[in-house]
């Protein structure tokens, strides 16, 4: 996929797809520019460059880098696209997968791969700052309440450089919202 974004890629994994082996590049990333795109975690298969992304369009960059910190523990994977889906899931910090049986297998797996404690993780502070800037040249707008969030609660430095790109992207999200059309008379 050509138009799609690689905010961030980290080392390689092995994966199979129809009985061979091929490596992967984990990723933070998209399936196209725009503000219409996916943001998630993903993977680069190294043989045909092909770009796989799953995640969803709330465009939540801290959300993703962690779900790709939980891929990329996998050291082999038999179905990456299930996989991935899986990392995508279990890493949301408000999803309860404690009340539902049905994700008992799903609580398991981020068990076993330090899901619980990468959700309270954030990527280094330049990482992060490139990441959003570099979605933001795609016209991929990140999510702002996640960035505010994470600032409250001390995870992430509240720097110069943090606060202008999410001027930026406030201002260009805006500019994408049609004016008010005036009132119209009785």
């Amino acid at each position: 996929m050509s138009s799609s974004i690689v905010a961030f890629l980290d080392g390689e994994r092995v994966g199979l797809f129809h009985q061979q082996t091929e490596m992967l590049t984990p990723i933070v990333g998209t399936d196209r520019c725009g503000p219409l795109a996916v943001l998630g975690v993903g993977y680069i298969r190294q043989s045909t460059g092909e770009v796989t992304v799953r995640g969803d369009a709330t465009h939540c960059v801290i959300h993703a880098w962690r779900a790709m910190c939980v891929f990329k523990r996998f050291p082999m994977m038999t179905d990456p696209d299930a996989l991935l889906q899986a990392c995508w899931t279990i890493t949301d910090s408000e999803l309860d997968l404690s009340s539902d049986p049905a994700k008992l297998a799903l609580r398991e797996l981020g068990e076993c791969y330090g899901a619980p404690l990468v959700r309270t993780r954030v990527p280094p502070l330049l990482v992060l700052e490139d990441m959003v800037a570099h979605l933001h040249d795609g016209a991929v707008f990140v999510d702002l309440q996640e960035l505010k969030t994470e600032t409250r609660l001390g995870r992430i430095a509240d720097t110069a450089r943090l606060r202008q790109l999410m001027a930026r992207i406030e201002r260009d999200r805006l500019s994408l919202v049609p004016p008010q059309l005036p009132a119209l008379s009785p």
